[in-house]
């Protein structure tokens, strides 16, 4: 079976509440498309570190996770992530991964 890949936006939630109270302008919203891998067994989004870095999303602690190999690694989470797949958006958690 080969690899799922589809198109999400991820956007900072903090730089459109600023934009929404007209700290920033609207254009100013760090948001970035990228090519994501489907993966029907995973329960959390993980996200890699020069994302979450660029679009300076919000890091706060770190979980214990299992991958899909069976091994166990503490990953940092970054919290409150807008994500925006297939036309719908949402609020979620993600991991962040090393690059």
């Amino acid at each position: 079976m080969g690899k799922v890949m589809t198109a999400i936006t991820i956007t900072n939630p903090t730089d459109v509440d600023n934009a929404i109270a007209g700290l920033i302008a609207p254009s100013a919203v760090r948001r970035e498309t990228i090519e994501a891998l489907v993966d029907t067994g995973a329960t959390t989004l993980a996200l890699p570190a020069d994302l979450v870095a660029r679009l300076g999303l919000r890091v706060d602690g770190t979980r214990i996770v299992r991958l899909a190999d069976g091994s166990r690694m503490t990953l940092p989470r970054a919290i409150g992530v807008q994500v925006e797949i297939l036309g719908r958006d949402t609020a979620c958690d993600a991991f962040v991964l090393p690059v």
